[in-house]
């Protein structure tokens, strides 16, 4: 496989003391069979978006359930899906997240998924600001106009366009 492209190095991974990495998996070999649980390179920062960003909630708020949904996924056993999940508090306590949210997050809130429907023809598309989410608020509850927020894009300043075609 390796001949095929000179940046495509293929490589074989091979168990040390019963673990084996597999992407982002760890295989556990048991006196009863395997576990598996998820596996962090040990140059892995656990460095996610910052509570004090100025990011969405939602964003934020999506990068903790992302990686529990991860855990419950990849865990084999209560103990493996326990351990990560606290490991996963820490990391986002770390991250300036309070415990409470965190907590509620990982241990509280149901794998249900929340079914709400989106009128498209009724929704205004907004860059997110922090300090604008009262007047989004205001907007969907007095005219039923949804906010959805969309990535702002950054483009060259005009001035400098200028500057480079003379």
């Amino acid at each position: 496989m390796n001949t095929l492209h000179d940046n495509i190095k293929w490589t074989c991974e091979t168990e040390k003391g019963n673990y084996l990495a597999i992407f982002d998996i760890q295989i556990i070999r048991t006196g009863r069979g395997y576990s598996t649980t998820v596996y962090r390179k040990p140059t892995a920062t656990d460095r996610y978006i910052h509570f004090t960003s100025s990011q969405a909630w939602e964003e934020k708020a999506s990068a903790i359930r992302t990686l529990k949904a991860r855990a419950l996924e990849y865990c084999s056993d209560q103990t493996l899906l326990a351990e990560e999940l606290n490991h996963l508090l820490m990391v986002f306590i770390k991250n300036g997240y309070p415990e409470n949210t965190v907590w509620r997050i990982l241990y509280q809130e149901s794998r249900e998924k929340k079914n709400y429907e989106i009128e498209f023809d009724k929704a205004l598309y907004v860059p997110y600001h922090p300090r604008a989410k009262r007047f989004y608020k205001t907007i969907k509850e007095q005219f039923g106009i949804n906010c959805i927020f969309k990535k702002t894009q950054y483009t060259e300043s005009p001035v400098l366009n200028v500057q480079k075609s003379m």
